[in-house]
């Protein structure tokens, strides 16, 4: 008990820049990481493409977003057949990243595991919600879905990652997730202004 009152959470900070502009959201999956063969043990491409074209079979009207690098190979390098409403895209620098966060209203991720997600964090700042795996070893995704930011799949398969995409979706059709309130409470916390004043802070007392 006295170490946890000593034990303080600062996430990584993420530059300003990440922020919701009131652009109007679309119906929009955007995920963002490296896929590089060495990174799929962790990033679980396999399951990433396989709970898209499950979820996109019963959306039809959605699409999605896979960026980062090795991921225009994915689809051949796995032997998979990606829905057409999945886009693959290499590289975006981070002005383009906000413009597609901007846009879309879930950021999707199949990660094994994570210490902090920061491109999780950049796409709450930019007004999406979230949806990943439940996992003691992902546990920052149960604080980003916090306060109505999205929802995670209670197991790591396509089909219950696709349910809690179907699921995620409805909730921004039912007006139950607003992408102002989601940006205002994630850029308290993963701001680099807000980290800085909240260490210096600590270092005050």
């Amino acid at each position: 008990p006295d170490l946890v009152k000593k034990v303080v959470f600062s996430p990584h900070p993420q530059k300003v820049l990440f922020n919701y502009d009131h652009t109007p959201k679309e119906n929009l999956v955007v995920t963002v990481a490296r896929f590089r063969p060495e990174d799929w043990a962790q990033k679980r491409p396999a399951l990433l493409i396989k709970a898209l074209n499950a979820f996109l079979k019963e959306k039809p009207d959605w699409k999605a977003i896979v960026v980062g690098s090795g991921s225009t190979q994915l689809a051949k390098s796995l032997r998979l057949e990606p829905n057409k409403n999945i886009q693959f895209l290499e590289y975006l620098a981070h002005e383009e990243l906000v413009e597609l966060y901007q846009r879309a209203k879930i950021g999707f991720w199949t990660s094994l595991w994570e210490g902090q997600q920061g491109t999780g964090a950049q796409a709450l700042c930019c007004g999406c919600s979230v949806v990943a795996p439940e996992s003691p070893l992902n546990n920052c995704f149960a604080d980003y879905v916090s306060a109505s930011c999205g929802r995670l799949a209670i197991r790591s398969t396509p089909e219950s990652l696709a349910e809690s995409l179907l699921l995620e979706a409805g909730s921004w059709q039912e007006g139950a997730r607003d992408p102002a309130k989601i940006s205002g409470f994630a850029k308290e916390i993963f701001h680099a202004n807000s980290v800085v004043k909240r260490i210096v802070s600590l270092i005050l007392e």
